[in-house]
């Protein structure tokens, strides 16, 4: 199925997620700033608004590619000398510490399934 003029058919999927992503993170912050005024600094204040709101560190780093490509557009089309995005990192999530359960622990839970759901292997 051809999606967005695009051959392939996620492709339709990243143009809607990289819209969602430009429309709520990007433009709320750098809509009506200059292009010119848009530096490092505020790439990384941007960056720590988005992690201070609770968006998951994927979708920080999605955002900040987002606004990435823009900035690059612009560098390519002669109104920036640089990409003020590039080398701006997105610290990855620390993972939770995986708990594991004793074996008398997975007794216990076995024990409390009803019987209707236990295996009969």
């Amino acid at each position: 199925m051809v999606r967005g003029g695009c051959a392939h058919p996620a492709a339709g999927d990243a143009s809607r997620a990289y819209r969602q992503l430009l429309d709520n993170q990007v433009l709320p912050t750098f809509a009506d700033v200059p292009l010119a005024a848009v530096d490092t600094l505020m790439v990384r204040e941007w960056i720590a608004r988005l992690v201070e709101s609770g968006l998951s560190p994927s979708r920080v780093r999605s955002a900040r590619q987002v606004l990435s490509q823009v900035l690059a557009s612009a560098v390519e089309g002669g109104k920036l000398a640089r990409n003020v995005a590039t080398g701006v990192k997105v610290e990855k999530g620390q993972r939770a510490e995986m708990l594991f359960l004793t074996a008398d622990q997975v007794e216990v839970l076995a024990g409390a399934i009803d019987p209707r759901y236990r295996c009969w292997c």
